[in-house]
C-alpha cells in the first residue's frame, strides 16, 4: 500500500486501528497471539508511513454468552495483508432445538487507492471498545505469511 494514497482521515483511522490492537493484546492468552498481535500491529504502522508490507494475519477479539440450551456470540477481526485491510464481524447462535448458525460481514476494508469507510470502521471500533470491557473475551490469531 502506497502513503500517496492515503488521505489524512485515512491516517487518522489507521492510528486509532493501531490503538485497538494494541489494547487487545491484554486478552493473547499464548505466545503466538501475542506474536501475532505485534506483527498486525508493525503492519498497520508500515502502511500508515506507506511500506509494504509480507504478512497475511488476522486477530479476531470475540465471546460467547448464554446456557447450555442457548448461546450467542459476537467475535470481530482485522485481517492485514499487503493488498488490504479487512475490518469483519460474525455473530454466532446456537440453540438445542435448531443447531449453530452465524452471519459473517466484512464491516470496512481499506485498498489501495480507496478510502474506509468511516462510518462503518467507527462501528467497529466502537465493538471493540465493548468486547474489551467483556473479561470474557478471547483473543485469537491466523498467522500466514507468504
Amino acid at each position: 500500500m502506497s502513503n500517496e494514497n492515503l488521505s489524512s482521515d485515512d491516517k487518522n483511522i489507521l492510528a486509532r486501528l493501531i490503538a485497538a490492537v494494541h489494547a487487545t493484546s491484554s486478552r493473547a492468552n499464548m505466545g503466538q497471539t501475542l506474536i501475532a498481535v505485534g506483527e498486525v500491529w508493525d503492519a498497520l504502522e508500515s502502511i500508515k508511513e506507506g511500506e509494504f508490507i509480507e504478512i497475511n494475519t488476522e486477530l479476531t477479539l470475540g465471546v460467547r454468552h448464554g446456557e447450555r440450551d442457548f448461546e450467542e456470540g459476537l467475535f470481530l477481526s482485522i485481517r492485514v495483508n499487503g493488498e488490504e485491510i479487512v475490518l469483519g464481524r460474525t455473530v454466532t447462535t446456537y440453540s438445542r432445538e435448531v443447531g449453530s448458525d452465524h452471519e459473517t460481514e466484512t464491516i470496512a476494508r481499506l485498498i489501495p487507492g480507496e478510502s474506509f469507510d468511516y462510518e462503518a470502521t467507527e462501528d467497529w471500533l466502537e465493538m471493540i471498545e465493548i468486547l474489551l470491557l467483556d473479561p470474557e473475551s478471547t483473543l485469537s490469531a491466523s498467522r500466514d505469511h507468504i
